[in-house]
């Protein structure tokens, strides 16, 4: 992947959607719209909880081919209209980006959602990265993870943990998405956490920089 950044010092990556920020009631008010605008149908407690695999998939299965298009229009303006007032910080994720920072590392985003709308969340809550790399499949996250030369990789997702394993880094797993340890575990992470404010307590932070 080409145009990333490179740092000097130690690059941890994190996901954004139930890692760093929670999404979920910014995106039941989006998927909503898109049931409002369109006329479809999609189930929103499951599209909500399907938030980590890539958008236009979680759509397909309930929007029909040619409005699925319009769907993803809807779904992203929604978001940033609607939506975007009700993404909160995780409970550490201020903290444990500024833990990071002060012990030398770098923090970088690298998620599904697309990077307009992750930029939008972090500003929204108040978060600093040192890079936003979005819309990107697990391979796309693997790339990314490569190319910013990443020591780890933090997620709620299987696939996030998938993307780790593939890139060759160290997945650190968090349960405050939809996974639980034992899903996340099978999929690759080398540890997994309750959530960020853990990761801060047992000065994991410094670990993730290795």
């Amino acid at each position: 992947m080409s145009g990333l950044p490179r740092y000097a010092e130690p690059v941890v990556g994190f996901d954004l959607d139930m890692t760093l920020v929670d999404t979920s009631a910014a995106m039941m008010v989006a998927v909503r719209a898109v049931n409002r605008e369109l006329g479809v149908a999609v189930d929103v407690d499951a599209c909500v909880r399907a938030m980590g695999s890539p958008q236009r998939q979680q759509l397909a299965g309930a929007v029909p081919a040619e409005k699925l298009d319009a769907a993803m229009s809807v779904l992203a303006r929604a978001f940033l209209t609607e939506g975007l007032d009700l993404v909160r910080p995780l409970d550490g994720a201020g903290d444990l980006l500024a833990e990071l920072a002060a012990a030398g590392g770098r923090a970088v985003v690298v998620t599904t959602r697309r990077t307009r709308s992750a930029s939008a969340c972090l500003r929204r809550c108040g978060l600093l990265v040192a890079y936003t790399c979005g819309g990107l499949s697990t391979d796309g996250k693997v790339a990314a993870l490569q190319g910013l030369r990443a020591a780890s990789y933090v997620g709620d997702h299987p696939l996030d943990m998938a993307a780790a394993t593939g890139a060759g880094v160290a997945g650190i797993g968090v349960t405050t998405g939809f996974h639980d340890a034992a899903a996340l575990t099978a999929a690759g992470a080398a540890v997994v956490f309750g959530g960020l404010a853990e990761v801060l307590r047992g000065h994991q932070h410094r670990t993730m920089l290795a």
